[in-house]
């Protein structure tokens, strides 16, 4: 005990710097991944097949990742893997470079998504669970807005990187750096208050709540632990089963775009890498600032419409860009930038739903589920892609994209929940 009360504190603006990092470690590496193919393309001579299953593999192991990690979490704890998944990042990082095989770099991407799949749904639970209720909604927002700002910054480091002329490698081992100085921002991190409470805990609680600086009435307290199978009592079972629909219909459409940005892009009418990457960058920054405006429109409008009109508008979007090459460049940027806009300001309901939405004690196997699901949604996308798109061409795809945006609208008009507290 006296080991525990010796340790130094832990503020609560750090804990949330470094849950964010999580995401902002995610967006980079997704990102990054297209733009390593491109540039190191001589190196690799993967066929599109081959290509497309080194693609889904850091898809599969989100997967894995998310939906395991996060049970893991649920009943031994958040701390031990919040403190050590950035290591293994750093790690294997370096790890990469042994082979350039293809078996070799599915393996490296699906440990890649293995690791940074699972850290998410921790991070999210650990800030979640350790913020103060007015602060709540604003932190777990900038989660989103952290994912972008990794998107961008991919990009970013992508160009620094041709046009300094530096090796392919130098770009791929950034996530080294990442996975290090988040290491060390959450080294000697506490255990989630909330998570100690809803196991009968409370003496440790209260060690890591002084640690953490949080005044006692700012964290609401379990009444009691809740069992596992609270997950699938009815209500809980329906706001699950509506959040994975949300999230499919959300992901899919995003997927294509960011992992295969170049590609797409350029089938729109860009013509050069300097062209490519500058539409990228605006694209993406238009998910920040829609992410950045969803931190004034969440806490104030309710859930639903928010959700209703982003479907809406991204479909319509998608089915205006559908003509490709006969549309001004400007019409394509106006297009991209609205529906990159919308889902920004969606994207973040992605954190504050079900925060919201499951009690503690299953949040975190929740958030891995649904982490999950929807990562079944961009496995399928990632490995469909390039078939499709080289058999059906942008229009099609873009359609569908189109399509699935307006599933998500019609099943949100139908089923979407709204807090009690809205």
């Amino acid at each position: 005990m006296q080991v525990i009360e010796r340790k130094e504190n832990f503020s609560g603006s750090r804990l949330w710097v470094s849950a964010t990092g999580s995401a902002f470690m995610d967006g980079f590496v997704l990102t990054s991944q297209g733009f390593i193919f491109l540039l190191a393309q001589s190196v690799f001579q993967f066929t599109a097949l081959e290509l497309g299953l080194v693609a889904t593999a850091y898809v599969l192991g989100s997967f894995i990742g998310s939906m395991g990690f996060g049970k893991i979490a649920d009943v031994y704890g958040r701390a031990v893997l919040f403190r050590t998944v950035p290591w293994f990042v750093a790690v294997l990082s370096i790890a990469q470079f042994m082979s350039f095989g293809s078996l070799s770099w599915f393996i490296s991407r699906f440990l890649f998504g293995l690791a940074i799949g699972g850290d998410s749904p921790i991070a999210q639970a650990m800030l979640s669970e350790n913020s103060p209720k007015v602060l709540r909604a604003k932190r777990l927002v900038f989660l989103m807005t952290a994912w972008f700002i990794g998107a961008i910054a991919a990009a970013v480091c992508a160009y620094l990187t041709v046009k300094a002329d530096l090796p392919w490698e130098a770009f791929a081992a950034i996530p080294c750096i990442i996975g290090l100085i988040l290491g060390a921002a959450r080294f000697n991190a506490p255990e989630s208050v909330q998570w100690l409470r809803s196991k009968g805990r409370n003496e440790e609680a209260e060690l890591s709540r002084v640690r953490l600086g949080i005044e006692l009435e700012e964290i609401k307290p379990e009444v009691k632990a809740v069992d596992q199978t609270a997950l699938f009592k009815p209500r809980n079972l329906k706001n699950l089963t509506y959040l994975s629909v949300f999230w499919i219909c959300q992901a899919i459409p995003v997927t294509v775009l960011l992992m295969f940005g170049p590609v797409l892009i350029g089938a729109l009418g860009t013509s050069s890498f300097d062209t490519d990457v500058v539409q990228l960058v605006l694209t993406d920054s238009f998910f920040l600032i829609g992410s950045l405006a969803a931190i004034k429109i969440v806490p104030q409008f309710a859930r639903r419409p928010v959700t209703l009109w982003t479907f809406g508008i991204m479909a319509l979007s998608l089915a205006l860009l559908s003509p490709g090459s006969v549309l001004s460049d400007f019409v394509v940027c106006l297009l991209l930038s609205v529906y990159a806009l919308s889902y920004g300001v969606q994207s973040v309901l992605d954190y504050v739903y079900p925060a919201e939405l499951f009690p503690t004690s299953v949040r975190s196997t929740a958030l891995g589920i649904l982490g999950s699901i929807s990562r079944v949604g961009v496995f399928v996308v990632t490995l469909g892609f390039p078939m499709a798109f080289q058999g059906l061409g942008v229009q099609a795809v873009l359609l569908i994209g189109a399509a699935i945006c307006m599933l998500g609208f019609i099943v949100s008009w139908i089923w979407a929940p709204e807090p009690s507290h809205h």
